[in-house]
């Protein structure tokens, strides 16, 4: 499967493309994006590209044995690296820079892909600088991350980068009708959610998908309508509290952090959902400006407080990336929706 038949990322693979046309791929490049958008597919077939036997250097002719191999994630020249746990060991590390000065097997060129490279401690990263520094003849470093900013500053100057934005709604309806089997409107329902992330389009739950959109709902009225966020914590409860994540209407209560430690293991899992919730929320947001347009209100509205909400959810999807407590996060956006929303007039 050559690049042409890849749906997204045209600028990116693209570049990569004259790359392999005039032999000049840089040695190390880190391939940065949302998390499910395709950077590892393009890493492959880039892989692809660089040992076919048939020499087609658009990604792979995908019928010889090397690209077959590849592509198949079998072998023995491709070498993927994922964390184990949390983090990519340094054991893993320094063995794969051993194995990088051992020349090919089959292929013409070694390659090794680091999935969510972000995840290296000081020490594992500082390690990677060998390969980065000395880099050999006959192989090829791709680092993929959705949060490269976590990588060290001397890491991310060594490698070329290549950013790889969402998919739109069309190529996520695309992807999901010609690799997944989904009729054109259950693909569509799927896109619109998915926040161009195609492994995200076909892992939804369409009917917690509809509860979260409720929550989000939900959640924007409460804070248009002044209520206390004790109340709207027992709805949030509900949203995480399937999976006993944590319990936020007990957290209102007390508003005791000491009294969170025991509820916070989960907390990673928490963070996916709410931003998830958080996608729905924006949604909601949309749509009660749609209605309010719709009925009139449009010419007359002030848009800035819905501006200024959604560029809180956005500053939110930080917060949580950064790790600050969910249930702490989540009352203070609901307490800064309140008064934003206190501070303007209904029209």
């Amino acid at each position: 499967m050559p690049f042409d038949e890849i749906i997204g990322h045209r600028r990116c693979i693209d570049m990569l493309r004259r790359g392999l046309e005039r032999d000049r791929l840089p040695h190390a490049m880190l391939f940065c994006g949302p998390d499910g958008v395709g950077k590892r597919l393009v890493a492959r077939h880039l892989a692809a590209g660089l040992n076919c036997r048939e020499r087609r250097q658009d990604g792979g002719c995908g019928h010889c044995k090397n690209c077959r191999l590849i592509l198949g994630d079998q072998h023995p020249d491709i070498v993927t690296l994922q964390p184990d746990g949390n983090f990519i060991r340094m054991e893993a590390v320094r063995a794969m820079i051993q194995e990088a000065a051992v020349v090919p097997f089959y292929a013409d060129f070694k390659v090794f892909i680091l999935e969510k490279a972000h995840a290296m401690k000081v020490e594992t990263a500082n390690a990677l600088l060998k390969i980065l520094e000395e880099p050999l003849p006959f192989s090829k470093l791709i680092l993929i991350s959705h949060h490269p900013d976590a990588l060290l500053q001397t890491i991310r100057s060594r490698c070329q980068l290549f950013r790889f934005a969402p998919l739109r709604v069309e190529e996520v309806v695309a992807i999901l009708q010609k690799t997944g089997g989904f009729t054109a409107e259950e693909a569509l329902q799927r896109a619109r959610r998915a926040e161009g992330r195609i492994s995200r389009a076909s892992g939804i739950d369409l009917r917690a998908k509809e509860d979260m959109e409720d929550y989000a709902r939900r959640f924007l009225q409460a804070a248009l309508a002044n209520e206390p966020f004790s109340e709207v914590a027992r709805m949030l409860e509900r949203m995480l509290g399937d999976k006993r994540l944590l319990n936020l209407s007990q957290y209102a209560a007390r508003n005791s952090d000491s009294a969170l430690e025991t509820e916070i293991s989960a907390s990673s899992q928490a963070v996916a959902i709410s931003r998830e919730w958080l996608s729905e929320f924006l949604h909601a947001l949309r749509d009660r400006l749609a209605d309010q347009i719709g009925g009139g209100a449009g010419e007359s509205m002030d848009m800035r407080p819905w501006l200024d909400i959604a560029r809180e959810a956005g500053e939110l999807c930080r917060r949580l990336d950064h790790n600050i407590r969910c249930p702490i996060a989540l009352e203070n956006f609901f307490l800064t929706c309140r008064a934003i929303a206190g501070g303007k007039s209904e029209s």
